[in-house]
């Protein structure tokens, strides 16, 4: 994880800026100039040996010592550059890596090609990269391939990195041409070039029709958030002499979609003639399939050779609309293949996994949501989607890990009619401006969700971005800090992840307000000042005896102190690889207070995790917790416990007042003291007041008028732990009937105080 002794490419080994992190080493070199100034920056790339794709190494080394036998060569359809680098690349340096390939025709060496893109990353440990190049060297016999280190400063300085620190990285490593068998069409895409969630396009009114667009900022540069309306994938058959199959001016490369609506109620089942986008990329293909399936024929990328383009009707979708897609192409040679793999059967796969379940809005195959269904009070953010994948049915749409874990622990805790809506960033850690404040408003937010649940996993940058050059365009905390200020109902943000909050200090360092409000206002929420606070790894020693896997435990001022009664949540951070996971190091400020703690170091205490409650502009509870580390990583601390993961889901959805299922719980006693909404409100002649005690002593609950007068007293005595009712009959305590209005009821009890609105209509 942590150690590479084999020999690898090292840039700049005799640069004039000696490395403080890296003693011995040296720092890549900085361009000449500084600041904005357009200046020469580096571009410095070592190229690789020729290359003979007929060729081998018999022992997977650098000598092609055999050739493929004639035979097996034919069959050889599919090549990857792979490749081990270490980047610490932080986006700040604006230092990139990039790859290339090229053609050697007669020992003369042609032009370089690639994907276009650059690469970045925070990790300070090895990772495996693969990159598919078949189409790039498809018609060659010989190639060269280069790694390339880019400073993009001269370019990009002010609007994604400052250029203020560099590094000695990036270092490769176990650099390789791989070739294999593939019949019939291969594939590839990029996650930002597919469908993305949205919301409607007018925020004030949630049965406004929703675009169907890409992931992707078309115009990455500019001040607004402009989506890519066509979706592409790149497909080609390179053993087949003819290659993709073509029908006239059409290739025979599909998607299949398959609408429906997931909501309450019912709408109506859309037609192929209205899915189709008329002006836009591709048609309804000629021959159709059995309903619900509608198919749709590609058109060819303007961009780029092999590359599809599809778009659906943005005229159309409203709210609740459910789109599943999947991708199927003909080659020349009579061969088909699907994206993903085995798209048909899984088409019909329950989630989980054909186990007859069903959870709404939840796809083996390609799919995006239009946001909100008003099925569930919860919005469940992937910011980790597609990362570290986890395909639980073999050739299934990449889902990642984050997801993959949170829907098991919904289903568990979640009554099934309240599942969590979801919103998926596409390509989060490419930030391609595709968050949740690139596509949702706060009316929506508040117009439907009571609870939003935020993960970000392992992503280190782009976590929850706030539009600035540190960032990406979406502003994700003024959203979030816009709905809790303005919602007219009590509600719960609960965010966790390895680096968040590491993340959103340096945009608070830089100045950003939006991040400030969000991490430290609402949230009360700060990265500790000890030295290595973004990594309780590294605080505690790192290489040198570091605590990889530390226990966190639940204080006894949080709600993680329930079980079973009395005692606190324990559990471990789970961190496969040291380096893997940052597991960031909080304190509490403001409201805040510590809910779970890491062990003591030095004589330190240290948060894990911090909650805190406010009162937003409308005189509701905004309550929110923040995880200084990924709560799908998270394991019980001695085998037998395996409820203790779901506990603290439990714990987080019944403290933002939302029911969990009761199978999952071993106690009666309430995981908190809360006074619930009177129901029905507004009521005549009476109405319920429903209200839970975690811990016994006394308990007044009193109804006051606009003038803050006492009307009634409905209890005052001591109470055991436990749930309670008690009806209010619209009179006082002489027993006289209230007059229509505005009243106000307030209940005390044990560090316990909440005033709840209610009205009486006569």
């Amino acid at each position: 994880c942590n150690d590479n002794m084999n020999c690898q490419v090292v840039f700049f080994c005799g640069s004039e800026y000696p490395s403080i992190p890296y003693p011995g080493l040296f720092d890549t070199p900085y361009c000449i100039g500084s600041g904005s100034d357009i200046a020469p920056c580096q571009n410095e790339s070592i190229i690789s040996p020729v290359i003979d794709l007929g060729r081998y190494s018999a022992n997977c080394d650098h000598d092609q010592d055999a050739a493929i036998p004639p035979g097996v060569l034919p069959d050889l359809c599919k090549t990857e550059l792979c490749f081990t680098v270490y980047p610490d690349l932080p986006l700040a340096n604006c230092v990139f890596y990039t790859w290339g390939v090229r053609e050697v025709k007669d020992s003369c060496p042609q032009q370089w090609e690639n994907r276009n893109y650059v690469y970045y990353g925070e990790e300070k440990r090895y990772i495996d990269q693969c990159f598919d190049i078949t189409d790039l060297v498809a018609e060659y016999d010989t190639i060269q391939m280069s790694l390339t280190v880019l400073d993009m400063c001269d370019v990009w300085f002010g609007v994604y990195c400052n250029c203020a620190t560099h590094t000695p990285a990036p270092w490769f490593d176990n650099v390789c041409i791989h070739r294999s068998v593939a019949i019939g069409p291969t594939w590839s895409y990029e996650d930002e070039d597919l469908f993305q969630d949205n919301f409607p396009s007018n925020p004030d009114l949630m049965e406004s029709t929703i675009r169907a667009d890409a992931a992707l900022d078309s115009d990455p540069s500019g001040p607004n958030i402009i989506p890519e309306d066509c979706i592409t994938v790149s497909c080609g058959s390179y053993c087949c002499p003819g290659g993709i199959k073509w029908t006239g001016d059409w290739p025979e490369v599909y998607m299949y979609v398959r609408c429906s609506y997931i909501g309450p109620g019912i709408k109506p089942v859309l037609a192929a003639s209205q899915l189709a986008d008329w002006i836009g990329c591709g048609r309804l293909a000629p021959v159709q399939p059995a309903p619900p399936w509608v198919a749709f024929q590609a058109s060819p990328s303007p961009t780029g050779v092999d590359e599809f383009q599809f778009d659906l009707n943005d005229q159309l979708f409203t709210r609740g609309y459910f789109i599943e897609y999947y991708f199927e192409a003909e080659d020349a040679c009579g061969k088909k293949t699907t994206l993903p793999a085995r798209a048909r059967a899984l088409a019909d796969a329950t989630y989980p996994d054909g186990s007859g379940g069903q959870y709404k809005g939840v796809s083996y195959l390609f799919e995006f949501t239009c946001l909100p269904t008003m099925n569930s009070d919860i919005l469940y953010v992937d910011d980790c989607h597609g990362l570290w994948s986890t395909n639980t049915v073999p050739g299934a749409a990449p889902w990642g890990y984050v997801e993959y874990d949170f829907n098991n622990a919904f289903i568990s805790v979640i009554p099934s009619e309240n599942l969590p809506d979801r919103y998926d960033v596409n390509a989060p850690e490419k930030m391609v401006s595709n968050g949740l404040g690139s596509r949702a408003y706060q009316e929506h937010l508040s117009y439907a969700y009571r609870k939003i649940i935020w993960s970000s996993g392992h992503l280190s940058h782009g976590t929850i971005c706030d539009g600035s050059a540190l960032s990406d365009k979406s502003p994700d905390c003024q959203v979030l800090n816009n709905w809790l200020l303005l919602t007219g109902n009590d509600i719960g943000l609960w965010i966790t992840g390895d680096n968040i909050a590491c993340d959103l200090d340096d945009l608070i360092f830089n100045g950003s307000i939006p991040a400030t409000t969000l991490m430290g206002t609402w949230c009360g929420t700060s990265l500790d000042p000890a030295p290595n606070a973004c990594s309780y790894y590294e605080l505690t020693g790192g290489l040198i005896g570091g605590t990889v896997n530390p226990e966190i435990t639940g204080t006894a001022s949080s709600i993680f102190w329930v079980y079973p009664p009395g005692e606190p949540v324990q559990l471990f951070a789970c961190n496969p690889c040291p380096n893997l996971m940052g597991f960031d190091v909080l304190q509490p400020i403001g409201n805040g207070i510590s809910a779970l703690r890491y062990p003591n170091f030095g004589g330190q205490q240290y948060s894990a995790a911090i909650q805190a409650s406010s009162v937003n502009s409308l005189g509701y509870d905004a309550r929110t917790m923040w995880f200084g580390f990924s709560y799908q990583r998270t394991s019980p601390l001695e085998v037998g416990v395996p409820l203790v993961k779901f506990v603290v889901l439990r714990d987080i959805i019944a403290w933002m007042e939302n029911i969990p299922n009761e199978d999952i719980t071993e106690t009666d006693v309430p995981l908190v003291t809360r006074l619930a909404q009177n129901y029905p409100n507004p009521f005549n002649p009476a109405t319920t007041i429903q209200y839970d005690l975690r811990e016994k002593g006394p308990v007044t609950i009193r109804i006051y008028n606009v003038q803050g007068q006492i009307v009634r007293k409905l209890v005052d005595e001591i109470k055991k732990p436990g749930s309670y009712s008690i009806v209010w009959d619209g009179k006082n305590d002489s027993g006289a009937p209230m007059a229509s209005g505005v009243y106000f009821y307030k209940m005390e009890a044990p560090s316990f105080s909440r005033t709840r609105k209610i009205v009486l209509l006569r």
